[in-house]
C-alpha cells in the first residue's frame, strides 16, 4: 500500500519548473520540486534613514512587484494546462480501465447465468426424478401387498390340496402349475425387495446431488445478483464506499482460477447427469422389468393354473359321476340279488318241505304190518322222490351260496365305490369350493403393475 501510495503523482508534480517543460509527460517517475517566487516579500530597511526605504529599493521593489506578478499568471496558465492535461489523460484512461472491468464483469455474469441456468435445469431434473422414484417405490409397495394376496392364495390351494385322500392326492398338472406359482412368487418378491433397496440408495444419491445443486445455485444466484448490482455501478452511485482493505482481502480471498472453478462446475454438472441418467435407467427398469413383466408374468400363470385345476376338476367330476353311475347299478344289482337269494330261500324252504313230506310217508309206510310193508308202486315213487329232491336241494343250495357270494362280492364293490365316491367328492370341494373360490380374490393386473 505505501509503494502504490509513492507512485502516485501530486499536483506538484504536474508543475513545470519552466517554460520549457510545458510539454512533459505527467506520469514521469522523475520527480522535480515545487516552483516557488517570493511575491510578497519585502526589501530590508536602510539602517542610517530613520527607517526609510531608498527611492531605488521603492523602484526596484515595484518592478519586482510586476515581474513576479507576470510570473505568477504564467505559472498559474502552466498548472491550468497541466492540470487540464492531466484530468482529460486520467479520466480517459480510468474511463478505459472500468469499461474493460465492466465488460469482464459482464462476461463473468453472462458465464455464471449460464452455469445458473444449467444447475437449475439439473435442480429440477433431480427434483423431479426424487419424485418419480417416490412414485416407483410406492407402486412397488402396493404390487408387493398384492404378491402378498397371491402368496396366501397360492399357500391356501396347496395346503387344502394337501388334504386330498389316498389315490386323489396326486401330482396332477395343476398341482404341478401351482408349485410353479409358488416358486415364481418367491422369486419375484426377492426381486422386488432388491428393486426396493436400489431405489432407495438411488433416491439418496438423488438427495445428496440435490443438496449439492442447491448450494451451487444459490451461491451463483448470490453471485449473479452482485455482479448484477455492480454492472449498475458508476462515480454517480451513490452507494459506491472506500474499502481500503478490498483489494487485501480479494487477493487472500480467491482460492481458484477460472480453469479450476469452470472445471468444478463442469465436475458437478457431470455428476449431476450421471446421477439423472442412472435414476432414469432404473425407473424404466421398474416399469418394464419389475412391475409390468412381473405382472404379466404372475398372470399368465395365473391362468395356467386355473386352466388345470379347472381341467382336473372337469376329469374328476366326469370320474365321480361315472362312479355315482356304477354304484347306483351296483345297488340295483344288489336288490336283484337280495330277491334271488330270497326267491332260493323260499324254493329250498318249499323243497325241504316237500323232502320232508316224502319222508314222513316213507316212515309212515315202515309202520305197515308184515307182507303188507312191501315195495308197491308208491313205494318205488316216494324213494326217487326224496332222492330228486336230495339233488334239487344240493343244487338249489349251491346256487344260494353262489347268489351270497355275490351279494357280498357287491356289496364289496359298493363300499369301494361309496369310499371312493366320497374321496371324489371331497376332491372337489377342495379344488371347487375353497381353491377356485380363493383364486376368484386374485389381484387384476392393474394392481399387479402398481396401481389402486
Amino acid at each position: 500500500m505505501k509503494k502504490s501510495l509513492e507512485n502516485q503523482l501530486t499536483m506538484c508534480d504536474m508543475l513545470p519548473n519552466g517554460p520549457c517543460q510545458m510539454d512533459i509527460v505527467v506520469d514521469q517517475d522523475v520527480r522535480r520540486k515545487c516552483s516557488s517566487y517570493k511575491i510578497c516579500e519585502k526589501p530590508e530597511k536602510l539602517d542610517d534613514h530613520d527607517g526609510l526605504y531608498s527611492f531605488v529599493q521603492w523602484q526596484e521593489y515595484n518592478r519586482d512587484l510586476l515581474t513576479r506578478s507576470i510570473q505568477g499568471h504564467r505559472q498559474s496558465n502552466e498548472v491550468e494546462y497541466n492540470v487540464k492535461r492531466a484530468i482529460n489523460t486520467l479520466s480517459a484512461s480510468t474511463d478505459k480501465s472500468m469499461l474493460d472491468t465492466t465488460k469482464r464483469i459482464s462476461n463473468s455474469t453472462m458465464n455464471i447465468d449460464k452455469w445458473k441456468v444449467d444447475m437449475f435445469q439439473s435442480l429440477r431434473n433431480i427434483r423431479n426424478e426424487i419424485d418419480l422414484l417416490l412414485l416407483g417405490k410406492k407402486k412397488i409397495q402396493i404390487a408387493q401387498k398384492a404378491l402378498g394376496v397371491i402368496c396366501s392364495i397360492s399357500t391356501e390351494c396347496l395346503e387344502r390340496r394337501s388334504f386330498r385322500l389316498e389315490m386323489d392326492l396326486i401330482l396332477d398338472p395343476g398341482q404341478i402349475e401351482l408349485v410353479k406359482e409358488n416358486k415364481l412368487i418367491n422369486e419375484i418378491g426377492e426381486l422386488m425387495c432388491r428393486t426396493l433397496c436400489q431405489i432407495n440408495d438411488q433416491i439418496n444419491s438423488n438427495k445428496r446431488i440435490k443438496y449439492r445443486l442447491e448450494e451451487n445455485w444459490s451461491n451463483k444466484d448470490q453471485v449473479f445478483k452482485i455482479d448484477t448490482l455492480n454492472l449498475g455501478l458508476n462515480i454517480q452511485s451513490p452507494t459506491i464506499m472506500p474499502d481500503v482493505e478490498a483489494v487485501k482481502n480479494s487477493e487472500n480471498a480467491c482460492a481458484l482460477s477460472p480453469s479450476e472453478w469452470e472445471a468444478s462446475n463442469k465436475s458437478l454438472h457431470d455428476d449431476a447427469q450421471q446421477i439423472f441418467n442412472d435414476s432414469v435407467n432404473l425407473r424404466n427398469y421398474v416399469d418394464e422389468h419389475v412391475l409390468n413383466s412381473s405382472a404379466k408374468q404372475l398372470r399368465d400363470q395365473a391362468d395356467a393354473v386355473d386352466i388345470t385345476l379347472a381341467r382336473f376338476i372337469s376329469d374328476t367330476q366326469r370320474i365321480s359321476q361315472a362312479i355315482e353311475n356304477d354304484l347306483e347299478h351296483v345297488v340295483q344289482r344288489l336288490g336283484d340279488a337280495e330277491n334271488v337269494i330270497e326267491d332260493l330261500l323260499r324254493v329250498i324252504n318249499n323243497i325241504e318241505k316237500a323232502k320232508m313230506t316224502a319222508e314222513t310217508r316213507l316212515h309212515n309206510r315202515l309202520k305197515r304190518p308184515e307182507d303188507d310193508n312191501c315195495k308197491d308202486s308208491a313205494q318205488l315213487s316216494l324213494i326217487p322222490e326224496v332222492n330228486n329232491l336230495n339233488e334239487q336241494l344240493k343244487t338249489l343250495n349251491y346256487q344260494l351260496q353262489c347268489a351270497r357270494t355275490g351279494h357280498l362280492g357287491l356289496i364289496e364293490v359298493r363300499s369301494q365305490l361309496e369310499h371312493e365316491a366320497r374321496i371324489k367328492r371331497k376332491t372337489l370341494w377342495i379344488d371347487c369350493i375353497r381353491c377356485q373360490r380363493v383364486r376368484a380374490h386374485y389381484p387384476s393386473q392393474t394392481v399387479l403393475i402398481g396401481h389402486y
